[in-house]
């Protein structure tokens, strides 16, 4: 999550609280245009979609959230704030640091368990109880580890306990020997070391303290007591009876002992092999000679395992294992919900509006919240509270309708506002910029609109008919519909199973053809 700071600008004597991460403006749409022929919107619910709703009327409800870093316990009783505050009912509150109305009013952070709700730089954060962690890095669920207890996060998130052949355990946030492995024991009392000692001495036979001497000389380690002499094939090594088999210290020979780098060794059929790695490391070119020899948590190639090599997700993690944290982020399907979603703009609810300006702003919003994304499109499957979007990283742009009319002009912003008329204005201001396209308007008021274009390293633009689309979706068939939800979603499958992320769209459209913008990750 990463901190936001507030501007605000007046445009057209309104004032438009926005943020450095999203240029928000209050969404005031109104129904698209279809009067064109060659661009028909369907905006009146004909065929049904995944979401078993009828497509919303497209109209505002007029409370759109602000976004201006704001202060508490000050009464708003004539609905004005000091300069920095905003009234969220009848209070002027900070939503920079206030839990109860963190970035917006009514977003209430959730505290999770064994921690406490805050909020940071208008963004929702969790205090952790001594001895809890939020290692996981997500305010949903808290503070989810208990520190005390967990070998993997033993006193502090990260830290595991990895102790010589042992398995290890957490007390009290300090690792402790679970138990030893099979032949090992902790003869000195201390943890740090593990289980320092073979238990196939004379001094140390079967069990740490116990001595061989007079008519038992020597120490059967397969029977891990003491012995007069060495029997059922084992060989003496020393004053031992070992099986040179599959004893470490003395593999096929007396003397010949196992080491694993990074591991536990074994002996098996007289021959050195690799028992199991340490925490983070692992045997990727099956080579026992030079041990666990990939650390998986830096190798590119090996990343979080042999041959893994996984994508960079906006997560604050070095997935890749690359050195760097959340880089050459693209863009990443999300599984969000209209309950989230309203948090960020309350008309996008799932029942006033499934799809249209508001949820446009709503989506934007709860991407750019994201901190690797800049927005967002969507949604782009959706069915009861489920709403899964697309986020993405390109460039805001705060523009207007008079500039966009110059592109399309039916996408004047009386007319038409939102719709695929201003889907293709805005395509067409985005590609003159060098962009692959763009998606928008992701908040407008008055005359502004501010849109979000998507570079060409990230958006590739695919033409493709509505014959293609709706064998994806049937209700997309440029007949029942040529712009809309099942078309977001047709466009959608169609992207993603050419190998991208997903897609919006259509851009542009006609006849039977539509043309749509694909991303990548």
């Amino acid at each position: 999550m990463r901190s936001r700071s507030p501007w605000v600008h007046t445009i057209g004597g309104a004032i438009i609280a926005s943020t450095l991460a999203r240029c928000a403006v209050a969404t005031e749409p109104t129904r698209p245009d279809a009067s064109r022929s060659d661009v028909r919107s369907v905006m009146d619910g004909a065929g049904e979609t995944d979401t078993g709703v009828a497509l919303d009327s497209g109209v505002d409800t007029g409370t759109s959230q602000p976004d201006v870093v704001i202060a508490r316990d000050v009464t708003a009783s004539d609905g004005s704030c000091p300069l920095g505050l905003v009234a969220c009912g009848a209070q002027c509150v900070n939503l920079a640091v206030d839990p109860a109305n963190c970035g917006s009013c009514g977003n209430r952070c959730p505290a999770g368990v064994n921690g406490t709700a805050v909020c940071e730089s208008a963004t929702c954060e969790t205090m952790c109880r001594p001895g809890f962690g939020n290692c996981d890095r997500s305010a949903a669920n808290g503070c989810e580890v208990d520190t005390n207890t967990t070998p993997a996060h033993c006193g502090m998130c990260g830290r595991a306990c990895s102790l010589a052949n042992a398995t290890a355990g957490c007390a009290a946030g300090g690792c402790t020997i679970a138990s030893c492995n099979p032949g090992f024991g902790n003869c000195d009392g201390n943890a740090s070391n593990g289980c320092e000692t073979a238990l196939n001495s004379v001094s140390n036979c079967g069990m740490c303290g116990r001595a061989c001497s007079g008519a038992t000389p020597v120490c059967d380690t397969r029977m891990g007591v003491c012995s007069s002499g060495c029997v059922g094939g084992q060989t003496r090594c020393g004053m031992s009876c070992v099986d040179t088999g599959s004893d470490v210290s003395n593999c096929g020979a007396c003397g010949r002992m196992c080491t694993v780098a990074n591991g536990t060794p074994r002996c098996e059929a007289s021959a050195c092999g690799v028992l199991a790695c340490g925490p983070n490391f692992a045997n990727c070119d099956g080579n026992a000679s030079n041990g666990c020899e990939t650390n998986t948590r830096t190798d590119p190639n090996n990343c979080g395992g042999c041959g893994s090599r996984p994508m960079e997700v906006c997560n604050g993690v070095d997935d890749n294992c690359n050195g760097t944290v959340d880089e050459g982020y693209r863009a990443e399907g999300i599984a969000s919900s209209y309950t989230a979603l309203r948090a960020q703009h309350a008309p996008c609810d799932g029942s006033g509006e499934r799809f249209g300006p508001n949820c446009n702003a709503a989506i934007s919003r709860f991407c750019a919240a994201r901190g690797c994304s800049t927005s967002g499109f969507g949604p782009v499957e959706n069915f009861n509270d489920a709403a899964s979007i697309v986020c993405t990283k390109g460039e805001v742009v705060v523009t207007t309708y008079t500039a966009l009319s110059g592109h399309h002009p039916p996408c004047d912003g009386v007319g038409e506002r939102f719709g695929p008329n201003c889907n293709a204005a805005i395509h067409r201001f985005c590609a003159a910029r060098g962009a692959a396209g763009g998606f928008g308007p992701i908040e407008n008021s008055g005359d502004t609109a501010v849109v979000h274009c998507v570079p060409s390293t990230t958006g590739t633009g695919v033409m493709t008919t509505y014959a293609a689309l709706s064998a994806l979706h049937a209700p997309c068939d440029g007949a029942g519909e040529r712009f809309g939800p099942n078309c977001n979603a047709a466009i959608n499958r169609f992207c993603a199973g050419r190998g991208f992320v997903g897609g919006f769209g259509p851009v542009e459209n006609d006849g039977p053809n539509a043309f749509v913008v694909c991303v990548s990750r």
